[in-house]
């Protein structure tokens, strides 16, 4: 493990089962580590800006729409959980994720979110995030042209993290988003 060479450690993966991310708290006890979902600065500043949407849109229906290409194992993506956890927050923990829908229902519930996958050709990373109230609807997107901007994210994390001493530090003080 990094911890005993008191390595800093930046993850760029998603996926980690609860076990996984015990270990992480674990580690970060003696060394720092920075893991999030993705590492780059438009998408953080993206879910930076969908929380505060998600405060001031009260009544507001919220769906995330996802795509990425056909090679890509896990649905939804890492990112698109991240923006759902963020409005989640954003909206007092009391919203459910509702995966695609197909079907009769009933009228959609207010605490709902749908998260929409798409999985088609070379796309790096598509997001979007639709908050639709009464007659008005704002969107937000992310596209990512080239993988380039999770790497440069990164190695701007890495160069971050030489400097800390423990613990897990936030990629929005890496990134310099928010307060």
């Amino acid at each position: 493990m990094p911890q005993k060479n008191k390595i800093p450690l930046v993850l760029a993966s998603t996926g980690y089962d609860e076990k996984d991310l015990e270990n992480i708290k674990k580690a970060s006890e003696e060394i720092p580590i920075i893991q999030t979902g993705n590492y780059s600065l438009g998408v953080n500043v993206m879910v930076y800006v969908s929380k505060i949407l998600a405060n001031l849109l009260e009544g507001f229906d919220i769906e995330i729409i996802e795509a990425h290409h056909n090679k890509k194992k896990d649905s939804p993506s890492g990112t698109a959980n991240m923006i759902f956890d963020a409005i989640n927050q954003a909206r007092g923990g009391n919203l459910e994720k509702i995966y695609g829908r197909s079907g009769f229902t009933e009228n959609k519930d207010s605490n709902e979110v749908g998260i929409h996958a798409l999985r088609a050709g070379t796309i790096n990373g598509d997001h979007e995030i639709i908050f639709a109230g009464q007659d008005e609807v704002i969107k937000l997107s992310h596209h990512a042209q080239s993988k380039k901007i999770f790497a440069l994210g990164s190695l701007k994390a890495a160069k971050y993290i030489i400097k800390e001493k423990k613990g897990i530090i936030d990629i929005n003080d890496v990134l310099n988003i928010g307060e």
